[in-house]
């Protein structure tokens, strides 16, 4: 009944969605299934059996999934754990929020059970829940631990107030220098220069749980349980502080200062909170209502002595105090230990799509901005997630890219070029968002965006290298290093950052085919090759593109020898592995050859020589047949165990993007179908190439398109810019038939989208008399600063003085030409009368 519902809800006639489904699924369905589960989990396996097949039925039509889709990718695909894990976690919880409460009627018979040696004996017999929760606490590998029992609060009239100190609060810390911070923290000093100082931290790292307080005499730090929160153990410090003071018979004022502002904001509103922790803070304050007591948030890491001891302090505890585990954190640990067993279920299977199986958590707030402010989340990409915006928010971010680049740090501007690329690769948002930010690098110098667009465009070379947007990506990306290559240039300096910057940019820039870096690196090389040594940071740059660009033999044999007779280990592999970048292809079968001599090569050093010529295009062919016609002889030499032999086929096959690779990968796999080590590389690669070939047939038009109107040099290709679009023809034309010439005129009414100085069109063998660009809007004249031909891609150039805005231009043309001989253009024919024989 309840799975005929299903199949009517799920229907996409009326616009459901998988997502949408499985929802329906969740609360129709699974909430059923799970009503009650601590309980009867310790049914028949016979009964329980029924329920999964109701389980996995209601999946297979909450997510479309064939019936021949495996039960665990089913699991995965809809994000729903087995019926079995989904009972553990739940009695789990159960069991938890029974411990944490004293006066449950159940808590002595769960914590305590008893009839143990009779369930031993007979095992036919049902466990009872204390007996059953032991056995999966085993399987979640979670150990005993005290939960934190909730804590009766203060009766109104009992509570004390907080003093609090807002001094430094108002202060952004990203928008705010850490001299800022301390010189206003001296101030404060100074006006509360009564009050005894204390600073208290807490920090989470692994499975370390540690909380401090730093006072003038002496420091306290103590570590608790590793399922604790960051939120439990900033308010521990805070509870520390407190408890210290009540024991020492405190007479003086004293000022605690922390820098978690959640924990000075739950102190604040106690009437929302039933923290156990908070409790026993206003309890320890009700105690100390006669000492003054004041609070005050400062920022972490900011140069302020107190706080730098208490991170110190923290990171070093010894003290172990595991009775603060609240109930929240133990219910959020037992979800992340089913998820993690999940995990290992889904790793065991032999049929999986290698992906991990993500969370399900979701947090939502509200932020008070205007559609004109713009907002970075994920500050300085201190966590490891993508994050999306609507596309009104990633246009005012690329807005503010373009106009002030510096508002955002370094760290914040590579993480949205990462976002938006990431995105873009997985479909979430189109790639011309990453492209619409990338043109803001043309400012850039510092260090950390031009290392993750130099990963970016060099992932979209590698997928756009066999089509027509190929070229336009070198072009543009060759453009957009121009700048800061003229400011580095080649030359070594002393700083480090620089030097990296400098290496990134140069690589970034001769893989672009930006000329000036080619030129150089040729140079460096042919100088080399006469006994120059080269500056090291920019060696290898020299060496790959130096050898990729000669056609002279005497190079690579050059560098040959010097890897013959060098002895240090480092350089002997530099030169290792720039002997692949040649483009001489008998060069590159005679470096195989040696590779699989051992009296040339090393065995280990066999796969440097072929993942240096993978990643020359002219080799990867070349290879990959290599690897297919010596098959049998690698698998001799290295084994079906060897990982690299299987990740190295991974590897090459992964670079594939058209259907003829991957008919000859597939041809290759079933000729050889014993992979060994390799088996799942294999897998991972044919998912791989199938992705790159969707991926050029849904984007690399899109790709095309965006720089195509984008590029600043458009007739360095053969089409027509796409931001010039012909609206309508007016032409005339004149035969002059006895001279085998013809004139004519036309006029050519156009839509320019982009402001732009020039115009281009085609013309093949006319001659240009006279041209007039008009502009529609006010119907005058444009002035035109030089008309040429590009006889290389058959263009006339219209070049303009000034650059022209959107809007709609008239083309005027006079010209002339000859009728050609050939079938093609306006021609001469003649035909003969078949009644008179005359030709005509």
């Amino acid at each position: 009944m309840v799975n005929d519902i299903m199949k009517v809800l799920s229907n996409t006639s009326w616009g459901a969605d998988k997502v949408l489904s499985v929802r329906i699924y969740r609360y129709l369905v699974r909430s059923k299934l799970d009503y009650g589960a601590p309980v009867y989990g310790s049914a028949a396996k016979s009964t329980l059996k029924i329920l999964v097949s109701v389980h996995h039925q209601g999946l297979r039509i909450a997510t479309g999934a064939f019936r021949t889709t495996p039960i665990h990718s089913l699991h995965v695909i809809s994000g729903e754990p087995s019926l079995e894990l989904g009972r553990h976690r739940l009695s789990l919880s159960t069991f938890y929020k029974i411990k944490s409460n004293e006066f449950h009627p159940q808590h002595y018979k769960v914590i305590n059970p008893i009839f143990g040696s009779l369930f031993s004996v007979r095992l036919s017999f049902t466990q009872t829940s204390g007996f059953r929760i032991g056995e999966i606490l085993r399987y979640f590998e979670i150990g005993d631990f005290s939960i934190i029992s909730n804590v009766e609060g203060l009766p109104p009239w009992q509570e004390t107030p907080l003093d609090f100190s807002h001094d430094i609060l108002h202060f952004v810390k990203l928008n705010t220098s850490d001299v800022v911070f301390q010189q206003h923290f001296y101030d404060h000093r100074q006006r509360y220069s009564d009050y005894v100082p204390t600073h208290t931290d807490g920090s989470k790292y692994g499975s370390h749980v540690n909380s401090a307080v730093v006072l003038p005499d002496f420091t306290i730090s103590e570590t608790l349980h590793p399922f604790c929160s960051v939120y439990t153990f900033e308010l521990y410090a805070i509870y520390l502080r407190l408890l210290k003071i009540s024991t020492l018979n405190f007479k003086k004022k004293a000022i605690i200062y922390t820098d978690s502002r959640s924990g000075i904001n739950t102190l604040r509103s106690t009437k929302h909170n039933n923290h156990p922790l908070v409790m026993k803070c206003f309890d320890l304050h009700h105690t100390l209502k006669n000492t003054k007591i004041r609070y005050c948030c400062i920022p972490g890491h900011a140069g302020i002595p107190g706080n730098e001891n208490a991170d110190k302090a923290e990171k070093t505890s010894n003290a172990t105090l595991e009775t603060f585990v609240r109930l929240i954190d133990a219910l959020q640990t037992v979800k992340f230990s089913q998820h993690r067993i999940w995990q290992r279920i889904w790793d065991r299977q032999t049929n999986n799509k290698l992906y991990n199986i993500q969370p399900s958590i979701k947090v939502q707030f509200d932020l008070p901005v205007t559609n004109s402010e713009w907002v970075k989340f994920n500050v300085n990409q201190t966590g490891y997630y993508l994050v999306n915006y609507e596309s009104h928010d990633w246009k005012l971010l690329t807005e503010l890219l373009l106009t002030n680049h510096e508002a955002l740090t370094p760290s914040d501007r590579s993480n949205l070029l990462f976002d938006s690329f990431m995105l873009a690769q997985a479909g979430h948002i189109g790639l011309d968002v990453f492209l619409s930010m990338s043109v803001y690098l043309k400012r850039e110098s510092d260090l950390t965006p031009w290392q993750t667009a130099s990963t970016c465009f060099g992932s979209m070379a590698e997928l756009l290298k066999n089509t027509e947007a190929d070229l336009l990506l070198k072009s543009y990306v060759s453009g957009l290093a121009d700048d800061i290559y003229k400011t580095l240039g080649w030359n070594s300096s002393e700083g480090h950052t620089e030097n990296l910057l400098r290496t990134t940019v140069m690589s970034l820039a001769c893989s672009a085919g930006h000329q000036d870096c080619l030129t150089q690196a040729s140079e460096r090389f042919n100088n080399w090759t006469t006994g120059n040594e080269t500056s090291l940071p920019l060696k290898n740059i020299v060496f790959k593109y130096g050898i990729s660009s000669t056609s002279v033999e005497e190079n690579w044999n050059y560098m040959w020898n010097r890897y013959l007779t060098e002895q240090s280990p480092g350089q002997k592999k530099a030169y290792l592995t720039n002997l692949g970048n040649v483009k001489i292809p008998h060069l590159i079968t005679r470096y195989l050859d040696f590779a699989m001599d051992e009296t040339k090569i090393r065995s280990q050093d066999f796969f440097t020589v072929l993942n240096s010529e993978m990643e020359n295009p002219v080799g990867r062919p070349i290879v990959w047949n290599f690897i297919r016609e010596k098959w049998p002889e690698l698998v001799e030499r290295f084994t079906l165990n060897s990982r690299y032999l299987g990740n190295f086929v991974n590897r090459i096959c992964s670079t594939f993007t058209t259907e003829r690779e991957l008919q000859e990968m597939q041809e290759f796999f079933a000729k050889y179908p014993d992979a060994g080590a390799g088996r799942r590389g294999r897998l991972q690669a044919l998912e791989t190439v199938q992705y790159n070939i969707h991926w050029i047939k849904t984007q690399a038009s899109e790709v095309r398109d965006w720089l195509l109107t984008e590029i600043p040099s458009p007739w360095r290709y053969h089409r027509l810019p796409t931001y010039v679009i012909p609206e309508h023809y007016d032409l005339a034309l004149y035969p002059m038939l006895d001279k085998d010439i013809f004139n004519g005129t036309v006029t050519i009414t156009v839509t320019l989208k982009k402001s732009s100085d020039c115009f281009l069109v085609h013309s093949v063998k006319l001659n240009i008399s006279q041209t007039r660009v008009i502009s529609e809007e006010d119907a005058k004249v444009v002035e035109l600063e030089d008309v040429f031909e590009y006889k290389e891609n058959g263009f006339l150039v219209l070049k303009v003085k000034r650059k022209l805005p959107v809007g709609k231009y008239k083309l005027y043309f006079e010209f002339q030409g000859p009728f050609v001989l050939s079938l093609e253009g306006l021609y001469k024919s003649s035909y003969v009368d078949p009644d008179t024989g005359e030709r005509r």
